[in-house]
């Protein structure tokens, strides 16, 4: 940020943390367009990590900044402990921002850091919270939230959660005290993932995309559900590079070849033309504490290209969802129930051009990131506003 000219504008500025890799993450969108719907009215700069190399990226008109990572290994990691806090407050007295947010999983360290200087250079400090900690170190994640959280319940100016489910996980989970808290979710630009009419082809082509195909996420079921339609011509897209041994083998037990097509990762630019390729989209995400509270940006682009959509019943399908004539809910995330709501979706095929403009709607009307960065900017203004009648 050295090198930039100062901003002539008089709008609030936030400085935006993501406590992540940026290069490796499948989910840039998040970041890249709520910034840019924020720049609207703030000023907002964006700070986050690299594993190999930092993508040159512009986010709100500004390019992106990386902390520089030195060394790799345990050495690498302690090393970016340092090169966080120094980058930060580097930011810090060089934007001066009005407000920082952080989210991904920053070191309790990093935290307490932010704690001090939120108060020496004024500024508001909101811990936003998007995944629940999963995986092999799901104990010591865990461990390291509750004491993230209940710092930044006490300390920061307020938290923000993905999903009401999400809040109320924590809250409970973590006892957490009474704290100022907004709920912002994924969206989707629906100027880029527009509608084209649902194909004509008899063949019923599915689409999942983004993230690890895994047990995990329920794709080892639905592989095994697409083994169980093979008498009706459906056709299932996985678009991931990410695919986990155990999928990949049941494909070749299933010989599934012919019915499961992989498609290498894209551009997100790319996606679009995808998804309009297919007849709906299917999310087949299990019951798991991970998944309920989440929000799924995919969910929100098939809707936005006016798919129809093949969903479990966990809160983040059912609370967007329910009730909508073009979801199509399973019993449950098992092969049976997966494959039955596949049937249930082909037997109402014909309908899906009406589907199609219901689908646009609710995503255009709801979900869009304008309308989730109306709901963070309005939370960061009121909070900017009340540490300015305070000083």
């Amino acid at each position: 940020m050295a090198n930039r000219p100062i901003s002539p504008t008089n709008r609030p500025k936030i400085l935006w943390f993501a406590f992540k890799l940026f290069d490796k993450s499948v989910d840039k969108a998040t970041w890249l367009e709520m910034i840019n719907e924020l720049s609207t009215n703030f000023e907002v700069r964006l700070l986050t990590l690299y594993r190999n190399a930092p993508i040159p990226l512009v986010a709100g008109g500004f390019p992106v900044d990386y902390v520089p990572r030195i060394g790799s290994g345990i050495i690498g990691k302690a090393v970016l402990r340092i090169t966080a806090l120094w980058s930060l407050f580097k930011a810090v007295l060089e934007f001066r921002p009005d407000a920082v947010i952080i989210n991904g999983e920053p070191p309790y360290l990093l935290l307490k850091f932010i704690r001090l200087l939120q108060d020496k250079c004024r500024f508001v400090t909101v811990f936003d919270v998007r995944t629940l900690p999963v995986g092999d170190n799901q104990a010591r994640g865990n461990s390291v939230l509750k004491k993230s959280l209940a710092l930044a319940a006490t300390q920061f100016s307020g938290i923000t959660y993905i999903t009401l489910e999400m809040e109320r996980h924590c809250i409970a989970e973590f006892q957490l005290p009474e704290h100022k808290s907004a709920i912002w979710t994924s969206g989707v630009n629906a100027e880029k993932f527009t509608r084209y009419p649902i194909p004509e082809e008899e063949t019923f082509r599915l689409i999942y995309h983004g993230g690890i195909l895994s047990r995990s996420r329920g794709l080892l079921s639905l592989v095994q559900a697409m083994a169980l339609v093979k008498d009706i011509p459906v056709q299932l897209h996985l678009v991931s590079s990410l695919r986990e041994k155990e999928v990949m083998e049941e494909l070749v037990r299933l010989d599934l070849y012919d019915r499961v097509i992989l498609h290498e990762t894209v551009p997100n630019s790319q996606i679009p033309e995808m998804i309009n390729h297919c007849h709906a989209g299917i999310i087949p995400l299990p019951d798991f504490k991970g998944w309920n509270t989440s929000s799924p940006i995919k969910l929100f682009e098939y809707l936005s290209c006016g798919r129809p959509v093949i969903v479990t019943p966990i809160p983040a399908h059912t609370n967007v969802l329910k009730g909508s004539p073009f979801a199509f809910f399973s019993a449950g995330d098992d092969p049976l129930s997966l494959a039955a709501s596949i049937r249930e979706a082909y037997a109402e095929r014909k309908r899906f051009p009406e589907l199609s403009v219901l689908a646009r709607n609710q995503a255009i009307s709801f979900h869009t990131w304008k309308s989730q960065a109306d709901v963070l900017g309005s939370f960061i203004a009121t909070l900017i506003k009340v540490k300015k009648l305070q000083s």
